[in-house]
């Protein structure tokens, strides 16, 4: 075709000219359809075959399903109910999943580099690999194969069938080739490899590369499979129902989409548009107007997640504003009470009925007005609680006596003025408090600059504060008020007021008046001159000097100190307890004082380290305190009260190594308040342990109480027979020693617990120094042994009915050594004795003569099996 037929026919009409005919369409088609020949033989010529698949399937399989096809039906497990359970035929059927597997994978698993070979061959691999993958597919859904897993099940090869899809992995493969077929079914290679002159060729490359108008429209088409899969994906969720905060998460991530596809749009159309401007050549205009049909579920998600959020400030701030707090509150919310058709209801209530309206209505149809119609109710529910709410917060504002209480309410319920309609209900209010604030401001600044400065500072003296002090703090008072007069501003207007209109105004007056009552200027001010003035402290603070007072020499002990000095130091002081920061380091120390450094120094270490020891020693003692309210009412288990105890003798251990003084008697005297708090767990464990034992009623109650229970360990004891010798195994002392023994480990829990010592170190170091433990706790009880004793008695009360139990067994010995001469000459010829003695080895037959083997004395089980075998037989 290539190199005869083909270059033949082009020869032919160009020598002919038929070609070039107005009207001759017969050569042209002739040479396309020996064109498209050529091409479809190559494609054929370069057909990569992927090797055909057959799962063979056990005939007993077959079988059954051929059997149901005759009847009309589907083949189920009870066409295989007798051999289901067949080893072989499971062998055979897991030997036969096992080749299927194998066999599949040849395909699953095939490859190809798309670096060898043509492009033709590529695209032909693809499409038929998804041929053969559908086909292995089909196969797989096929009643075969199904009822082959099934069977698998039923015969509990749970491991044949998990994995065999998994094993396979034909959903995988069979995934990837489709996305990869999305565009090899519509490339238009064929043109390529079919075009016969450089005009065709240079149209199918023009086709192969995507056109711009294509790549626009190819962005529409995106547009669509993202709407419909972000549809699927948020379908899974209902919106309206997961709380706030899974809500929000939600909505991050659907934000986060949006944004990652809007960036990656604007670098694609920024893309296209360089290429557009470089063909220059191409008259055709390009219309750059995309359709994106996800825009307006972005924007329907926006309108949700803003709903949302608003709705759940306005409940949160109903919750808190309206909640009550005290008794003076209690009537908070009967003060807001809403009228509506199922009674009178709480605004909370109310808002929570308005948001049902919208939980269940498909808000994801962009294209149906059910969204908007619930939230047009949404809105008229809420209107009715905005109403009851600026009702109620108008009368309390007409009700108020001043100003001052209209500020208070105002504090109150300023969070619910995010709301437009309270807003603007109580805006008249608003105007006449910020009037009011106005005016205060106004009033302040004029009492700040008609006050007299000296005689204010002169009153402030009077009370120990020093004259740069007192103007200070003078100052800062008036800055305090004012601050206070800004906060009645956002209680008025709530949040962000310097935004509002009324805000603004006010916002700059406080602004302007704050200038004025900065102090640091002045402060620097004084300081600056304090520094200049070199201060000089005298060498000796004490001076003696020498007086004559009637006629005799006396001694007069004088402080050296400048009263400047000490004005200065007052001033610094006060700066320093008012959060001022304050330096002046102009004064110069003239006593000698490297004379004092080092005792200075070590006073200072001194007090460091005892601060340091005494937080260190409270720190301990908090914890040890804590561990010993634990240990009151800890669960009575060995391990937790170990830990505990392990945490004490940590802290013993970080005093010892500490080397605190008294550290032993403080030991001893934790010692007997933890022995003291053992030994009341110990007796109340064994009082609970006695009555387990004993069965009593109200092991019930403790179980309801969640209280921790011994454990019963089941004591046998067994009756055997011997050379015509009944005996017991174990033997009652041996019993005894076995109850005794859950006793002994049941109070072992606090008994067995290492005691706590301040010579822990010495015991590691010597061997020979055995650690002690509360073993004698016992005996400091609080009730003494009185609930010991029941205990010993409660055991001594079950040997007793297992010794009464085990005797009328043993006295089945005698039968063995018991003569017929005796029982002759005892009964002699007394009918009536005869009778009476039958009866009662009847009666005495009733103990063993039953179909038990075992008699259960709580926690004791007699095993009389085999001697009761003997004995009747």
């Amino acid at each position: 075709m290539s190199r005869i037929l083909n270059p033949y026919c082009r020869s032919f009409i160009s020598q002919s000219g038929r070609g070039e005919r107005d009207g001759d369409k017969l050569a042209p088609t002739v040479q396309k359809c020996f064109t498209e020949a050529e091409a479809a033989l190559l494609h054929l010529q370069q057909n990569i075959d992927i090797p055909e698949i057959n799962l063979v399937v056990n005939p007993h399989i077959l079988d059954a399903i051929e059997k149901a096809r005759k009847e009309n039906r589907h083949a189920t497990m009870d066409d295989l109910r007798e051999i289901v359970e067949d080893t072989n035929f499971l062998n055979a059927l897991q030997a036969g999943c096992n080749r299927w597997v194998k066999e599949i994978r040849k395909v699953t698993q095939l490859e190809r580099d798309p670096s060898s070979g043509t492009s033709l061959q590529e695209m032909t691999f693809w499409l038929n690999l998804e041929r053969a993958l559908l086909k292995i597919a089909q196969k797989r859904d096929g009643e075969e194969v199904t009822l082959t897993l099934e069977a698998l099940k039923c015969g509990k090869l749970f491991h044949a069938t998990v994995s065999f899809d998994s094993d396979t992995g034909l959903k995988q493969k069979l995934a990837v080739v489709q996305d990869y077929n999305t565009l090899m079914k519509d490339f238009p290679l064929s043109e390529l490899v079919s075009a016969s002159d450089v005009p065709k060729l240079t149209h199918a490359i023009a086709g192969i590369f995507l056109p711009l108008q294509r790549a626009l429209r190819l962005v529409e088409a995106i547009s669509r499979v993202l709407n419909s899969q972000l549809l699927k994906a948020l379908s899974s969720y209902s919106l309206m129902h997961v709380p706030i905060v899974e809500f929000n998460d939600i909505m991050s991530q659907c934000q986060a989409l949006f944004s990652k596809r809007d960036d990656e749009y604007d670098k694609f159309i920024a893309l296209l548009r360089d290429i557009n401007k470089k063909k220059r050549d191409d008259p055709s205009k390009l219309s750059w107007k995309v359709t994106a049909v996800h825009k307006r579920l972005e924007q329907r998600l926006t309108q949700i997640f803003q709903f949302r959020k608003q709705h759940e400030q306005f409940r949160t701030v109903i919750e808190r504003v309206l909640r009550p707090v005290g008794n003076s509150s209690s009537r908070s919310k009967k003060e807001f009470m809403v009228d509506s058709t199922e009674g009178e209801k709480s605004p909370d209530e109310q808002v929570d009925i308005a948001y049902e309206i919208l939980k269940n209505v498909e808000f994801l149809d962009v294209d149906s007005p059910a969204w908007e119609n619930a939230f047009k109710r949404y809105e008229d529910q809420i209107g009715v609680v905005e109403t009851a709410i600026t009702t109620r917060l108008k009368g309390q504002l007409e009700s108020s006596r001043n100003s001052n209480e209209m500020f208070s309410i105002f504090s109150r319920y300023n969070a619910l003025f995010i709301r437009p309609r309270i807003r603007e209900a109580i805006y008249e209010y608003q105007t006449r408090l910020n009037n009011r604030v106005k005016d205060d401001i106004n009033k302040l600044q004029e009492r700040f600059t008609k006050a007299r400065v000296e005689q204010v500072v002169k009153i402030m003296q009077t009370a120990g504060l020093p004259p740069f002090s007192a103007k200070i703090m003078w100052i800062r008072n008036f800055e305090r008020q004012l601050q206070r007069y800004m906060k009645r501003v956002e209680d008025v207007l709530g949040k962000q007021w310097e935004n509002h209109v009324d805000g603004r105004q006010l916002k700059a007056d406080g602004d302007n008046f704050q200038v004025k009552l900065n102090t640091q200027p002045m402060f620097e001010d004084w300081v600056e001159t304090v520094q200049s003035q070199n201060w000089v402290l005298p060498n000796k603070i004490l001076t003696v000097d020498r007086m004559q007072v009637d006629g005799r020499m006396q001694l007069q002990l004088k402080v050296n100190y400048n009263l400047d000095s000490l004005v200065l130091y007052k001033e610094v002081s006060h700066f320093f307890n008012y959060g001022i920061p304050c330096s002046v380091e102009s004064a110069t120390l003239g006593w000698v004082s490297y004379k004092v450094d080092q005792y200075q120094l070590k006073l200072a270490e001194t007090v460091n380290t005892y601060q340091e020891r005494c937080e260190e020693l409270l720190n301990v003692v908090r914890n040890v305190n804590a561990d010993l309210i634990v240990l009151k009412s800890c669960r009575y288990d060995k391990d937790i009260i170990e830990n505990l105890l392990t945490s004490i003798q940590k802290g013993i251990v970080q005093l010892s190594l500490g080397n605190y003084s008294n550290l032993a008697q403080w030991v001893n005297t934790l010692d007997r308040q933890i022995k003291a708090i053992l030994a009341r767990r110990v007796e109340d464990a064994i009082r609970v342990w006695t009555l387990v034992f004993s069965q009593s009623e109200e092991v019930e109650e403790l179980r309801e109480r969640q209280v921790v229970l011994p454990h019963v360990k089941n004591v046998v004891v067994e009756l055997c027979m011997t050379a015509q010798t009944l005996y017991i195994s174990p033997s009652t002392r041996k019993t005894r020693e076995k109850i005794l023994e859950q006793l002994y480990e049941w109070h072992s829990v606090c008994t067995a617990q290492t005691r706590i010592s301040v010579k822990r170190f010495q015991m590691v170091m010597n061997e020979e120094i055995e650690p002690e433990t509360y073993h004698n706790i016992s005996n400091v009880m609080p009730e003494g042994q009185a609930c010991l004793e029941k205990a010993y008695d409660c055991v001594n009360g079950i040997m007793m009915d297992l010794e009464e139990y085990l005797s009328e067994w043993l006295s089945y010995q005698s039968l063995w050594v018991l003569q017929s001469e005796q029982l002759f000459e005892t009964l002699g010829t007394s009918l009536s004795k005869w009778m009476k003695t039958l009866m009662e080895i009847r009666k005495g037959r009733l103990v063993f003569d039953t179909q038990d083997t075992r008699k259960v004395i709580f926690p004791v089980t007699v095993e009389y099996g085999k001697a009761q075998q003997k004995i009747l037989f």
